[in-house]
């Protein structure tokens, strides 16, 4: 899409703007009567897939044996590691928890509803350029509605994000991972940083086991990273998803 690129953007007069070049497009090839597996073909690609929740699920199961390892160096009181750093990283990781868990079933409410998606939409498009009362267009009305609802989780035209993964957790978790890679665990000394001193100079310093454990929870954010990010996907996914649902319903209606 051209305008939209964070989850709060999604408005009715935003869609409009990008429904004018995807109806050109559909103007091309749509033909009435249209047949399920068409639909199906339009809109699968936004659809979520069964290996995304499998690694949303991955990404719940590392958070609180991360969170522990976390508050384990916090209670050992170490003096090679930045008290203050840590307590950071356990709150990112610790607020991801949540919103992602709540990701989660949403992505699997709509994987179980998708299918049907595609036939109330077919019955849906075969049917509105013919609604002539007032009676079958406010009965198409409320069936249109109760898709939008479902995809965009409101009653309104926009996309309710809120309490799920967006752009905070998103960034969030990808910068912790590159700082934990950058020593952001280990205690900086002050000449270090005047000196501006890289990680690979003051490694030398730390002892090894310290060294690895800090790559091991490297690798976990980056487990943790790998759902959020497929969390992400799916909800800008849904925004696109919602786009181009407009798009046809537009279209349809002004046949």
């Amino acid at each position: 899409m051209v305008y939209i690129h964070k989850l709060n953007q999604l408005t009715p007069k935003i869609a409009d703007i990008e429904s004018v070049p995807i109806i050109r497009i559909i103007k091309k090839d749509f033909s009435l009567p249209v047949k399920e597996e068409v639909i199906k073909k339009y809109f699968s690609p936004y659809f979520v897939q069964e290996q995304d929740i499998e690694a949303m699920k991955n990404s719940l199961n590392i958070i609180q044996p991360t969170l522990e390892e976390f508050k384990e160096l916090l209670e050992k009181k170490d003096p090679d590691y930045a008290s203050v750093n840590i307590t950071r990283a356990y709150k990112l990781v610790s607020e991801v928890q949540e919103p992602l868990l709540l990701n989660t079933h949403y992505a699997e409410g709509i994987f179980t509803w998708q299918e049907e998606f595609v036939k109330e939409a077919t019955l849906i498009f075969n049917s509105l350029p013919g609604a002539r009362s007032h009676e079958k267009k406010i009965e198409l009305n409320n069936k249109l509605n109760v898709l939008f609802q479902k995809i965009l989780r409101n009653r309104e035209f926009t996309f309710a994000y809120q309490d799920i993964i967006h752009e905070a957790e998103f960034e969030h978790i990808a910068s912790l991972k590159n700082m934990i890679s950058d020593g952001f665990l280990f205690y900086i000394k002050m000449e270090e940083e005047l000196n501006k001193i890289n990680f690979n100079s003051i490694k030398k310093r730390i002892p090894l086991d310290k060294l690895r454990h800090s790559e091991s929870l490297e690798k976990s954010v980056s487990g943790i990273k790998n759902g959020v990010d497929k969390a992400y996907h799916i909800n800008m996914s849904m925004i696109n998803w919602a786009v181009l649902f407009y798009s046809y319903v537009k279209f349809l209606k002004g046949s």
